[in-house]
């Protein structure tokens, strides 16, 4: 996963799951799986921030939503 490369998190995703098919063949040399892992940790970071800039968004959404209903913390569950 270079630099320079655009990565989105579904193609990270599938990049993830061939890594995972990889290592979990036992095809790979000591060398490539330590390789692999490296780079699997790389995509787990990167999906886990992406994940995370769209919770804060969602949780953003959600707020306005309240705020734009006068719902109160804990009446939505009503």
């Amino acid at each position: 996963m270079g630099k320079e490369e655009k990565l989105n998190y579904e193609d990270a995703i599938t990049k993830l799951e061939v890594i995972v098919r990889q290592m979990e063949s036992g095809n790979l040399a000591l060398e490539e799986s330590v390789k692999a892992y490296e780079e699997g940790m790389k995509l787990v970071r990167f999906c886990e921030k992406e994940l995370g800039k769209y919770e804060k968004l969602l949780s953003g959404v959600a707020e306005r939503r309240r705020n734009a209903a006068g719902i109160v913390d804990g009446e939505e569950d009503l």
